[in-house]
């Protein structure tokens, strides 16, 4: 039974290491970066705002498409299931982004003058959400999948 709980108490003790670690790792990120977030969560901020431009541009296009098809007469085709579902997909995936974007906001240092105790604050915030963000992060690369088959279907 010593053993079973000598085991207990390394496991333990590795565990606070590894968060330790992961703490002191991310509050040296969060507070000497210029943005007050950690790399990773700036580099995603870039890539969910590069994202969400290439929705408003495909969009946009869908909405000429859809325009063009309704006036022009030549046309037999009407505005087909693949444009609304496209339009369904596009509206998801700016809502989980905008979700993604708000999460990712909320784990970020406010100004540089707000000291060392709030950096640490924002740090284990970070660490704890890490997976709430990363599941966000992954519905969005479905739904970008989603997006891209139903693109590719609309052209046959």
């Amino acid at each position: 039974m010593e053993a079973k709980a000598a085991f207990g108490i390394a496991g333990n003790i590795v565990q606070f290491l590894d968060f330790s670690q992961k703490l002191c790792r991310t509050f040296s990120q969060i507070y000497q970066s210029a943005t007050g977030a950690t790399k990773d969560n700036t580099d995603t901020k870039t890539l969910v705002n590069s994202f969400a431009s290439g929705l408003n541009a495909i969009s946009a296009d869908l909405a000429k498409y859809c325009a063009y098809l309704s006036t022009d007469i030549t046309t037999d085709r009407s505005i087909g299931h693949a444009d609304g579902q496209m339009q369904t997909v596009i509206q998801s995936c700016r809502e989980v982004a905008a979700d993604l974007l708000g999460r990712l906001e909320r784990v970020k240092l406010g100004s540089k003058q707000t000291g060392k105790r709030k950096a640490i604050l924002v740090a284990v915030k970070a660490i704890w959400r890490e997976t709430e963000l990363l599941e966000l992060e992954q519905k969005l690369t479905r739904f970008r999948k989603e997006l891209q088959w139903t693109v590719i279907v609309s052209l046959r």
